[in-house]
């Protein structure tokens, strides 16, 4: 046996019982083994995080010895409300950066997880995580009127309602989007799909209510000079004053 120049490779040679054959044996070493590992910690962007949104998750990879063959990946799942959801796989940039996009769909705690299982000439990472908290989208109300109207004619508004992300499904589908009818004594007018107008006309006054007697509603009624409500009253073997 013999070892070459360079102390990469051994050479050895064998031969058969009877010793009339003789074979060469080429011996490598196994493949040496580096450390990998995460540093910096994970961070994301936007800085708040919001249900149905994207959202980016970026780190850092760095790893001992030579630069692999093939990119090294990293694995990413998140775990929130519904459970945990693979995400896919991330390639390692030539400095050791990767990006993890994703979509929240659940409001609360969401925490995503980075794994890394080496190559064949670098060892797995120990894994490293990152939680965030995922909040409503925002909405907006925006009302726009005439700035004069008529009793008669009564005045129509228009109402914009804009709403940032994607409508989510299941429990975390319906929080943080308005529901019911408007609160205000406006006639609807349109439909309540999420970016369209809406249009309120006010109603025109009500005329006032009067009783038999045609006297207002609610208003305390005249006395007459006797003390009586309603006027004069007649009295027998009186004359009315000329």
């Amino acid at each position: 046996m013999e070892w070459s120049a360079d102390g990469s490779r051994l050479f050895a040679v064998t031969t058969n019982a009877a010793g009339g054959e003789y074979w060469l044996h080429i011996i490598k070493p196994p493949a040496a083994q580096y450390d990998a590992r995460f540093t910096g910690g994970l961070t994301h962007s936007p800085g708040q995080a919001v249900a149905g949104e994207p959202l980016a998750v970026r780190g850092r990879l760095e790893h001992d010895g030579p630069a692999p063959a093939e990119p090294l990946k990293v694995r990413a799942t998140r775990t929130d409300a519904g459970g945990t959801h693979d995400l896919g796989t991330a390639t390692v940039k030539a400095d050791g950066t990767f990006t993890v996009l994703d979509e929240p769909d659940r409001l609360g705690e969401a925490t995503y997880t980075i794994s890394c299982l080496g190559d064949l000439t670098h060892r797995p990472a120990t894994d490293i995580t990152h939680t965030v908290t995922v909040g409503k989208a925002s909405s907006v109300i925006a009302l726009t009127a005439p700035d004069e109207a008529t009793m008669s004619g009564g005045i129509e508004i228009t109402r914009t309602f804009t709403a940032q992300g994607k409508p989510l499904g299941g429990s975390g589908g319906t929080q943080g989007r308005p529901r019911g009818p408007p609160r205000h004594r406006h006639a609807l007018v349109g439909d309540r799909r999420r970016g369209r107008h809406l249009h309120h006309r006010r109603h025109p006054p009500h005329p006032p209510r009067r009783d038999l007697h045609g006297q207002l509603a609610g208003r305390r009624p005249a006395r007459g000079i006797d003390g009586v409500s309603g006027g004069l009253r007649k009295t027998p073997g009186r004359r009315p004053p000329m």
